[in-house]
Protein backbone atom coordinates (compact mmCIF):
# COMPACT_ATOMS: atom_id res chain seq x y z
CA UNK A 1 0.00 0.00 0.00
CA UNK A 2 1.15 3.66 -1.15
CA UNK A 3 1.79 5.67 2.00
CA UNK A 4 -0.04 9.02 1.94
CA UNK A 5 1.10 12.16 1.77
CA UNK A 6 0.91 15.28 4.06
CA UNK A 7 2.32 18.00 5.41
CA UNK A 8 5.72 18.17 7.21
CA UNK A 9 5.93 19.66 10.63
CA UNK A 10 7.82 22.61 9.31
CA UNK A 11 5.56 23.36 5.96
CA UNK A 12 2.89 23.63 8.61
CA UNK A 13 4.70 26.40 10.82
CA UNK A 14 5.73 28.02 7.64
CA UNK A 15 2.21 27.86 6.29
CA UNK A 16 1.08 29.15 9.88
CA UNK A 17 3.11 31.92 9.91
CA UNK A 18 2.46 33.00 6.61
CA UNK A 19 -1.24 32.90 7.26
CA UNK A 20 -0.72 34.95 10.46
CA UNK A 21 1.55 37.16 8.51
CA UNK A 22 -1.14 38.12 6.07
CA UNK A 23 -3.86 38.58 8.16
CA UNK A 24 -2.05 41.21 10.14
CA UNK A 25 -1.36 43.27 7.13
CA UNK A 26 -5.20 42.90 5.63
CA UNK A 27 -6.38 44.04 9.80
CA UNK A 28 -3.81 46.72 9.16
CA UNK A 29 -4.78 47.65 5.96
CA UNK A 30 -8.58 48.08 7.20
CA UNK A 31 -7.31 49.19 10.65
CA UNK A 32 -6.07 52.36 8.55
CA UNK A 33 -8.80 52.89 6.40
CA UNK A 34 -10.96 52.97 9.31
CA UNK A 35 -9.18 55.86 10.48
CA UNK A 36 -8.73 57.16 7.59
CA UNK A 37 -12.51 57.43 7.56
CA UNK A 38 -13.33 58.18 10.81
CA UNK A 39 -10.22 61.54 10.55
CA UNK A 40 -12.59 62.40 7.10
CA UNK A 41 -15.76 62.60 8.96
CA UNK A 42 -14.25 64.54 12.00
CA UNK A 43 -12.79 66.94 9.51
CA UNK A 44 -16.06 67.16 7.31
CA UNK A 45 -18.18 67.92 10.62
CA UNK A 46 -15.66 70.42 12.03
CA UNK A 47 -15.79 72.17 8.33
CA UNK A 48 -19.25 72.14 8.74
CA UNK A 49 -19.85 73.41 12.15
CA UNK A 50 -17.09 76.17 11.39
CA UNK A 51 -18.63 77.34 7.95
CA UNK A 52 -22.53 77.08 9.05
CA UNK A 53 -21.35 79.12 12.37
CA UNK A 54 -19.68 82.09 10.46
CA UNK A 55 -22.32 81.88 7.78
CA UNK A 56 -25.30 82.55 10.19
CA UNK A 57 -23.22 84.72 12.54
CA UNK A 58 -21.82 86.97 9.44
CA UNK A 59 -25.60 86.83 7.47
CA UNK A 60 -26.97 88.69 10.97
CA UNK A 61 -24.19 91.15 11.70
CA UNK A 62 -24.63 92.16 7.81
CA UNK A 63 -28.37 93.04 8.41
CA UNK A 64 -27.03 95.58 11.60
CA UNK A 65 -25.70 98.34 11.79
CA UNK A 66 -23.30 100.29 13.83
CA UNK A 67 -25.90 102.20 16.03
CA UNK A 68 -27.28 99.12 16.64
CA UNK A 69 -25.00 96.97 18.41
CA UNK A 70 -25.47 96.66 22.17
CA UNK A 71 -23.03 95.12 23.54
CA UNK A 72 -19.32 94.26 21.31
CA UNK A 73 -17.14 91.81 24.03
CA UNK A 74 -14.32 89.63 23.28
CA UNK A 75 -16.27 86.49 23.15
CA UNK A 76 -19.73 88.03 23.19
CA UNK A 77 -22.04 90.47 21.09
CA UNK A 78 -25.34 91.52 21.01
CA UNK A 79 -27.16 93.82 18.14
CA UNK A 80 -30.36 94.22 16.57
CA UNK A 81 -31.38 93.09 13.59
CA UNK A 82 -33.93 94.91 11.49
CA UNK A 83 -36.47 92.29 10.70
CA UNK A 84 -38.93 94.79 8.65
CA UNK A 85 -38.83 98.58 7.26
CA UNK A 86 -41.26 101.08 6.63
CA UNK A 87 -41.71 104.50 7.07
CA UNK A 88 -42.45 106.72 9.84
CA UNK A 89 -46.03 108.63 9.97
CA UNK A 90 -46.02 109.91 13.51
CA UNK A 91 -45.01 109.57 17.48
CA UNK A 92 -45.24 111.09 20.77
CA UNK A 93 -41.49 110.53 21.09
CA UNK A 94 -41.91 108.52 24.06
CA UNK A 95 -44.05 105.17 24.24
CA UNK A 96 -45.63 105.18 20.59
CA UNK A 97 -44.74 105.57 17.33
CA UNK A 98 -47.19 105.28 14.28
CA UNK A 99 -45.40 103.80 10.35
CA UNK A 100 -46.58 102.47 6.93
CA UNK A 101 -44.64 99.33 6.18
CA UNK A 102 -45.37 97.01 2.67
CA UNK A 103 -47.62 94.20 2.93
CA UNK A 104 -45.03 90.88 2.41
CA UNK A 105 -47.34 87.70 2.62
CA UNK A 106 -46.48 85.26 5.41
CA UNK A 107 -44.21 88.20 7.03
CA UNK A 108 -45.90 89.52 10.33
CA UNK A 109 -44.36 92.90 11.61
CA UNK A 110 -43.12 91.58 14.98
CA UNK A 111 -43.76 92.89 18.30
CA UNK A 112 -43.64 91.78 22.04
CA UNK A 113 -40.38 90.77 24.28
CA UNK A 114 -37.27 91.24 22.30
CA UNK A 115 -38.48 93.69 19.85
CA UNK A 116 -38.07 97.18 19.14
CA UNK A 117 -37.13 100.32 16.39
CA UNK A 118 -34.75 102.47 15.62
CA UNK A 119 -35.02 105.26 12.88
CA UNK A 120 -33.42 106.95 10.51
CA UNK A 121 -33.59 110.68 11.45
CA UNK A 122 -30.62 113.65 10.86
CA UNK A 123 -28.73 111.67 8.43
CA UNK A 124 -27.99 109.26 11.63
CA UNK A 125 -30.19 105.24 12.50
CA UNK A 126 -30.68 105.21 16.13
CA UNK A 127 -32.59 103.90 19.27
CA UNK A 128 -33.60 106.08 21.93
CA UNK A 129 -30.34 107.81 24.16
CA UNK A 130 -30.26 107.27 27.35
CA UNK A 131 -26.99 109.16 28.88
CA UNK A 132 -24.23 108.23 26.84
CA UNK A 133 -25.62 104.81 25.49
CA UNK A 134 -27.92 103.18 23.21
CA UNK A 135 -30.82 102.00 24.72
CA UNK A 136 -33.45 99.49 23.57
CA UNK A 137 -36.69 101.37 22.07
CA UNK A 138 -38.91 98.63 23.05
CA UNK A 139 -42.09 97.74 21.44
CA UNK A 140 -44.60 95.70 24.06
CA UNK A 141 -47.30 95.86 21.83
CA UNK A 142 -48.53 96.74 18.05
CA UNK A 143 -51.87 97.39 16.88
CA UNK A 144 -53.30 98.09 13.41
CA UNK A 145 -53.50 101.41 12.49
CA UNK A 146 -55.85 103.45 9.33
CA UNK A 147 -53.88 104.75 6.98
CA UNK A 148 -56.70 107.98 6.23
CA UNK A 149 -57.39 108.32 9.66
CA UNK A 150 -53.71 108.52 11.59
CA UNK A 151 -52.18 112.01 10.98
CA UNK A 152 -49.00 111.97 8.79
CA UNK A 153 -49.92 108.89 7.03
CA UNK A 154 -52.79 110.34 5.11
CA UNK A 155 -50.75 111.07 2.01
CA UNK A 156 -49.22 107.29 1.88
CA UNK A 157 -50.17 105.23 -0.31
CA UNK A 158 -53.42 102.98 0.56
CA UNK A 159 -53.27 100.91 -2.28
CA UNK A 160 -53.13 98.01 -0.62
CA UNK A 161 -49.65 96.98 -0.82
CA UNK A 162 -48.76 98.60 2.74
CA UNK A 163 -50.26 98.62 6.26
CA UNK A 164 -49.99 100.96 9.21
CA UNK A 165 -49.48 99.55 12.80
CA UNK A 166 -48.87 101.92 15.94
CA UNK A 167 -46.47 100.66 18.32
CA UNK A 168 -46.38 100.84 21.85
CA UNK A 169 -42.89 100.69 24.50
CA UNK A 170 -40.62 103.02 26.02
CA UNK A 171 -37.48 105.16 24.80
CA UNK A 172 -38.87 105.55 21.53
CA UNK A 173 -36.88 108.13 19.48
CA UNK A 174 -38.26 111.74 18.39
CA UNK A 175 -39.43 111.17 15.22
CA UNK A 176 -40.84 113.00 12.26
CA UNK A 177 -43.06 112.10 9.35
CA UNK A 178 -40.97 110.57 6.66
CA UNK A 179 -38.56 109.26 8.50
CA UNK A 180 -37.30 105.56 7.88
CA UNK A 181 -38.09 103.06 10.30
CA UNK A 182 -36.93 99.41 11.56
CA UNK A 183 -38.49 97.34 13.45
CA UNK A 184 -35.67 94.41 14.82
CA UNK A 185 -35.27 91.94 17.00
CA UNK A 186 -32.37 91.29 19.37
CA UNK A 187 -29.90 88.70 18.99
CA UNK A 188 -27.00 87.55 20.98
CA UNK A 189 -24.06 85.51 20.36
CA UNK A 190 -21.40 83.97 23.49
CA UNK A 191 -20.05 80.66 24.22
CA UNK A 192 -21.46 78.43 26.86
CA UNK A 193 -21.18 74.85 28.56
CA UNK A 194 -22.65 72.11 27.98
CA UNK A 195 -21.96 68.34 28.84
CA UNK A 196 -18.37 69.44 29.52
CA UNK A 197 -17.84 71.03 26.04
CA UNK A 198 -18.15 74.67 25.01
CA UNK A 199 -20.77 75.69 22.29
CA UNK A 200 -21.49 78.64 20.01
CA UNK A 201 -24.63 80.15 21.28
CA UNK A 202 -27.14 82.55 19.71
CA UNK A 203 -30.31 83.59 21.49
CA UNK A 204 -33.55 83.20 19.16
CA UNK A 205 -34.64 87.05 19.14
CA UNK A 206 -37.70 86.09 21.67
CA UNK A 207 -36.32 87.67 24.69
CA UNK A 208 -33.82 90.91 26.30
CA UNK A 209 -33.30 88.78 29.32
CA UNK A 210 -31.27 86.34 27.27
CA UNK A 211 -33.01 83.65 28.50
CA UNK A 212 -33.41 81.85 25.38
CA UNK A 213 -30.04 80.80 24.24
CA UNK A 214 -29.73 77.85 21.85
CA UNK A 215 -26.77 75.95 20.65
CA UNK A 216 -25.62 76.58 17.05
CA UNK A 217 -22.04 75.15 16.77
CA UNK A 218 -19.87 72.92 18.54
CA UNK A 219 -17.27 71.67 20.38
CA UNK A 220 -15.95 74.78 20.04
CA UNK A 221 -12.42 75.97 21.39
CA UNK A 222 -12.11 79.56 21.08
CA UNK A 223 -15.22 82.44 19.53
CA UNK A 224 -13.46 85.51 19.56
CA UNK A 225 -15.27 89.33 17.98
CA UNK A 226 -12.57 92.05 16.81
CA UNK A 227 -13.75 95.78 16.24
CA UNK A 228 -12.12 98.01 13.79
CA UNK A 229 -13.14 101.97 12.51
CA UNK A 230 -11.71 104.14 10.65
CA UNK A 231 -9.90 103.95 6.84
CA UNK A 232 -8.00 102.00 6.25
CA UNK A 233 -9.23 100.26 9.95
CA UNK A 234 -7.71 100.08 12.68
CA UNK A 235 -8.73 97.71 15.59
CA UNK A 236 -10.78 99.10 18.78
CA UNK A 237 -10.55 97.82 22.32
CA UNK A 238 -13.76 95.66 22.43
CA UNK A 239 -16.20 98.34 24.13
CA UNK A 240 -18.90 96.07 25.96
CA UNK A 241 -21.59 97.79 26.44
CA UNK A 242 -20.23 101.80 26.31
CA UNK A 243 -21.39 104.51 23.67
CA UNK A 244 -18.47 103.27 21.65
CA UNK A 245 -20.23 100.90 20.02
CA UNK A 246 -21.92 103.38 17.68
CA UNK A 247 -18.16 104.12 16.11
CA UNK A 248 -17.62 100.31 15.28
CA UNK A 249 -17.87 99.88 11.65
CA UNK A 250 -16.10 96.55 10.49
CA UNK A 251 -16.37 93.37 13.02
CA UNK A 252 -14.03 90.02 12.67
CA UNK A 253 -15.51 86.79 13.58
CA UNK A 254 -13.07 84.11 14.57
CA UNK A 255 -13.34 80.97 15.59
CA UNK A 256 -11.73 77.22 16.19
CA UNK A 257 -13.79 74.12 16.22
CA UNK A 258 -13.23 70.66 17.76
CA UNK A 259 -14.60 67.27 16.78
CA UNK A 260 -16.68 64.64 18.59
CA UNK A 261 -14.42 62.02 18.47
CA UNK A 262 -10.75 61.81 18.97
CA UNK A 263 -8.31 59.91 16.28
CA UNK A 264 -6.11 58.07 18.50
CA UNK A 265 -6.91 59.89 21.38
CA UNK A 266 -6.76 63.82 19.73
CA UNK A 267 -9.60 65.62 18.29
CA UNK A 268 -9.68 67.22 15.16
CA UNK A 269 -9.53 71.01 14.98
CA UNK A 270 -10.63 73.54 12.19
CA UNK A 271 -9.92 77.74 12.16
CA UNK A 272 -11.67 79.83 10.20
CA UNK A 273 -12.83 83.98 10.11
CA UNK A 274 -14.93 86.32 8.07
CA UNK A 275 -15.12 89.61 8.44
CA UNK A 276 -18.12 92.05 8.33
CA UNK A 277 -18.75 95.74 7.06
CA UNK A 278 -20.93 97.32 9.74
CA UNK A 279 -23.94 99.84 7.91
CA UNK A 280 -23.67 103.05 9.35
Amino acid sequence: MAARGGFTLVELMVGLVLGVLVVGFVLDFVTGQTKIATRQTAREEVQQNARGALEVIASDLRGSISSGLIQASDAEIRFMVPRRWGIVCGGNGSTQTTAVFPVLPGDAVPFGDGVGLIVLTGGNWRPAIVGANPTLATVTSRAAASLTAVPGCGSRSASGQVEAFTFTGANHPAVNAGDRIAIYQVVRYDVGTSQGRNWIRRSNGSGLADTNMQPLAGPVDSLRFDYFSGSPPAALPAPGTAAATAGIQMIRVALKTSSRASIPGQAVTETGSVTVQIRN
